[in-house]
């Protein structure tokens, strides 16, 4: 319980300052309620504090032979301190421990894509969240399968562009 509760606090104080995340709240369904949050399955989450409170986190799930971050976020007004970087460095080490060697993950903003440069990740790709308007989800697609889309004319609304970006770790 007091987990969900911190992550729910982390989520809804980090990602609700972002400009983007309006529009990928309604489209992915994010949580926002606590129910919601005790839904969630990762394979590891860890958290930053300062004086006991949580400040930052980062959540990884495993996929064969990959790790995503699904999530790594640190609240504003603890940003441009080092805690994104100390909670990167505790997932490679988690990700290590398990014998992966390949850390994905996707992002959405300027900064966010200038401190995983910084970290070792290069982009591989773009992905599209998209909503098409008969469908009540939304989903991701690449560059390549939206030009498919555009070619038979179907009808679709991109709420935001990401950054799909991979680091192999050394053994």
């Amino acid at each position: 319980m007091f987990k969900e509760t911190r992550r729910l606090r982390v989520w809804n104080e980090g990602f609700t300052t972002e400009e983007w995340w309006d529009s990928i709240s309604d489209a992915m369904n994010r949580p926002t309620e606590l129910e919601d949050v005790r839904k969630l399955d990762f394979d590891a989450t860890f958290f930053a504090e300062v004086d006991g409170q949580a400040v930052g986190l980062v959540e990884i799930k495993i996929h064969e032979d990959e790790a995503r971050i699904r999530n790594l976020v640190v609240l504003r007004n603890f940003r441009r301190r080092g805690i994104g970087t100390k909670l990167l460095e505790k997932a490679i080490e988690f990700i290590k421990s398990r014998r992966i060697r390949r850390i994905r993950v996707k992002t959405s903003t300027r900064n966010a894509s200038r401190f995983y440069r910084k970290n070792g990740f290069g982009r591989v790709d773009y992905l599209f969240l998209i909503r098409i308007p008969h469908m009540n989800d939304a989903m991701f697609m690449r560059e390549k399968e939206l030009e498919s889309m555009r070619k038979l004319k179907t009808d679709f609304e991109i709420v935001t562009k990401f950054e799909l970006m991979i680091r192999e770790l050394s053994p």
